[in-house]
C-alpha cells in the first residue's frame, strides 16, 4: 500500500519545527521517532479500513502537515511545553478522528496531571468516535478520579450498550471496579445500581447484574441488600451458577 503525502501548507510547521529542533539537538531524534510511530500506527489502522471500505479513499489523511504537527507536538512535550503539546495533539486528533491520537492527547494530559484537559480530550474523543470503547473507559475512570463519580454513570451505561451481547455479562460483573477507590462504599454501590437498573430486567444480563449488585452491597457492608439481590437472581433463574458462587 502506498500513502499519498501532500506537501501543502507545510511551511506553517517548518519554522517552529526548525527552532525547536535546534534547541533539542540530540533529543530531537527521540521526537522524530515518536512522531513516526504515531503516523505509522495511523497508517496501519487506515490501511485496514481501506481494505474493508468500498470503494477505498483515493488519498491518505496522513500528510506532511500532520506529520510536522505531530513532530512539533512531541518536541514541545519533551521541552516541557506540555499544554502547547497537548493542544497540538488534540487538534490533530479532532481533524483526523484518529483513535491513537486521541489516546496520545489524553495520556499527555494525564502525565501532566491535567485532569480537566484529559477529560476534555475524552469528550472530544467520544464526540468524534462514539463507538470507541477506549474513549468510554478513559472518560469513566477520569470522572471517578476527579471526584465526579455521578457523571460516570452515563459513559458506563453507554459502554455496556456498546459491548457485544455475548460479552456484556462479563463486563457487568466488573463494573464495581470502576468505583473501587471511592471511600464511601455505599455511594459506590448506589452508582452500580443506577448503571445496572435496566439490565436486571433483561434475560441475557439479569443474573450477572444481580450478582454484581450483591457484590457491591456486600462490599458496602450491607448484607441484607446483598442477600436480597441474590434471592432475586435465584427467583428469576434458579439454574444460574453465579449466585451460588
Amino acid at each position: 500500500m502506498f500513502l499519498t503525502v501532500s506537501v501543502r501548507h507545510t511551511h506553517r510547521w517548518l519554522s517552529p519545527l526548525g527552532a525547536l529542533a535546534r534547541q533539542t539537538q540530540g533529543r530531537s531524534w527521540a521526537c522524530v521517532a515518536a512522531a513516526v510511530w504515531l503516523v505509522t500506527s495511523m497508517a496501519l489502522a487506515q490501511a485496514k479500513v481501506q481494505e474493508e471500505a468500498t470503494p477505498p479513499p483515493a488519498n491518505s489523511a496522513i500528510d506532511a502537515q500532520l506529520f510536522f504537527q505531530l513532530l512539533v507536538g512531541e518536541i514541545q512535550w519533551r521541552q516541557g511545553e506540555r499544554s502547547a503539546a497537548f493542544e497540538l495533539m488534540l487538534d490533530a486528533a479532532r481533524r483526523t478522528k484518529n483513535e491513537q491520537l486521541f489516546m496520545r492527547a489524553t495520556e499527555m494530559a494525564l502525565q501532566a496531571k491535567a485532569g480537566d484537559q484529559a477529560l476534555a480530550a475524552t469528550k472530544s474523543w467520544r464526540a468524534a468516535l462514539p463507538q470507541s470503547v477506549a474513549a468510554h473507559n478513559y472518560q469513566a475512570q477520569l470522572l471517578v478520579a476527579l471526584n465526579r463519580s455521578q457523571e460516570a454513570v452515563e459513559p458506563l451505561r453507554s459502554l455496556i450498550a456498546l459491548t457485544p451481547l455475548e460479552q456484556r455479562s462479563a463486563l457487568i460483573l466488573t463494573i464495581q471496579r470502576f468505583f473501587a477507590r471511592l471511600p464511601d462504599r455505599k455511594v459506590a454501590a448506589g452508582l452500580v445500581e443506577e448503571i445496572l437498573e435496566s439490565h436486571t430486567k433483561e434475560p441475557a444480563t439479569r443474573t450477572a447484574s444481580f450478582v454484581a449488585l450483591a457484590r457491591a452491597w456486600l462490599a458496602a457492608q450491607d448484607k441484607t441488600r446483598a442477600w436480597a439481590f441474590l434471592q432475586d437472581s435465584h427467583a428469576k433463574d434458579s439454574n444460574a451458577v453465579e449466585p451460588a458462587l
